[in-house]
């Protein structure tokens, strides 16, 4: 009995199979929408780091939330489930509380260029110093020497009661 030839058509199936070319292997496979699971976890990693990262930049939950497109409860998962998570977020918020002091202490010693104006035209800048920032930053450096210094007095109430207190004991 001969063989059938591998490249020729079978029967029934005119016009539907071809021979491989060249090139088939540069076309583009078929891709699942559905992930699978390394592509799954590179996904959660990608969101943990946005949201990580817009954490320290912004300082908000909300603004890490909305970058990271999660959700709250998603956001408690991984304060239960992921090991260190608590620490990498305190990080994040630490690197924004740094952001922010550095920014209070270049206002407060460089100033900020305000424009001025004239008769509705800018004649120049001026430089504008925050007091108030810097007493705030030097309250939180050297809280010693620059807190606000309370006097609490309490005055001591003696009511005068009709029994002798010997009698009593």
């Amino acid at each position: 009995m001969p063989q059938p030839d591998p490249n020729s058509t079978p029967p029934g199936r005119a016009g539907r199979t071809r021979r491989p070319r060249e090139n088939d292997d540069l076309k583009p496979k078929p891709v699942s929408l559905v992930p699978g699971p390394q592509q799954a976890e590179d996904i959660e990693q990608r969101r943990q780091m946005r949201y990580l990262t817009a954490l320290a930049e912004e300082g908000t939950i909300a603004a890490g939330l909305k970058r990271a497109a999660i959700t709250r409860a998603r956001l408690f998962e991984w304060r239960e489930h992921i090991p260190n998570w608590d620490l990498r977020e305190q990080q994040s918020k630490d690197d924004f509380a740094d952001r922010v002091e550095q920014e209070a202490i270049r206002r407060g010693v460089e100033g900020v260029e305000v424009p001025v104006y004239q008769a509705g035209k800018l004649i120049g800048y001026r430089t504008e110093y925050s007091d108030p920032l810097l007493i705030l930053v030097l309250r939180a450096v050297r809280p010693d020497r620059y807190r606000e210094k309370l006097d609490v007095v309490i005055p001591q109430i003696i009511k005068a009661v009709g029994v002798d207190p010997s009698s009593v004991l």
